[in-house]
């Protein structure tokens, strides 16, 4: 029952906010198989965000943006174990932009240039 009075109240003809009119993201890998490279896999993408609205009033827009963010992993077998190191850069040329908010006064900015490490290693039985 609340739910159906929040929507009765929903400002009529307004756009729903933070929800882009145009979005997409694009992201791809390759895995090098000649024997001198064997193992190592770059990867990169893109994620584009068009402007959107800030609250449910549309009194102001956050603007669009789009980052890139761009990946390295290399995987070799030791013994029976397979261990695969990778490194990810998220955002990678420190774009400034907005994801969000949760009210008509604060808004929530999106991550910097992040760098993200890790390590797997696979057993088998």
């Amino acid at each position: 029952m609340l739910h159906l009075l929040w929507l009765r109240n929903w400002p009529h003809g307004n756009r729903l906010f933070l929800a882009a009119k145009h979005t997409g993201s694009l992201w791809s890998t390759y895995i090098f198989q000649n024997e001198l490279l064997r193992g190592l896999k770059p990867g990169g993408g893109i994620i584009s965000v068009g402007k959107r609205q800030g609250d449910a009033a549309n009194t102001y827009q956050l603007p669009a943006y789009v980052i890139g963010n761009l990946m390295a992993s290399y995987q070799m077998k030791v013994g029976a174990t397979l261990v695969t190191a990778q490194l990810n850069v998220n955002n990678i040329s420190n774009e400034k932009y907005f994801v969000g908010t949760n009210s008509g006064v604060f808004i929530t900015p999106g991550a910097p240039r992040t760098f993200l490490g890790s390590l797997r290693i696979e057993f088998e039985y």
